[in-house]
């Protein structure tokens, strides 16, 4: 298998959404990040999670035009199951990914579509 995350869980406001996602560890996005110490890239949280949950549960947000806020606070590993939380206020979603209780990830995405 090398698909990306396996989400779950999905339950969609009009405000916010929650899900829980998990990684396997034979998906693409851990080839060379790290050999023997794997860890989830930003890249692929945001890509490969946050924004397309976000597209799924709000289709009018339209395509990604921006990030801000970012902070990347603990390194997520191959397996872990990740809980996903965002907030939407217009075409702005403010997200927080944790492991458990622990904030892993936060930030804003901003999109580009016509709300």
């Amino acid at each position: 298998m090398r698909e990306g995350f396996v989400v779950s869980a999905l339950v969609v406001t009009e405000a916010a959404l929650t899900c829980t996602a998990v990684a396997p560890p034979e998906a693409a996005f851990f080839d060379g990040h790290f050999a023997g110490d794997p860890v989830l890239p930003a890249v692929a949280q945001l890509s490969g999670l946050v924004e397309p949950v976000a597209q799924r549960a709000w289709p009018a947000l339209g395509a990604l035009v921006g990030a801000s806020q970012l902070k990347f606070h603990r390194v997520c590993r191959p397996g872990e199951t990740l809980s996903l939380r965002c907030e939407r206020e217009g075409r702005t979603v403010r997200f927080a990914l944790h492991v458990g209780d622990t904030l892993a990830s936060a930030g804003a995405l901003t999109f580009g579509g016509d709300l």
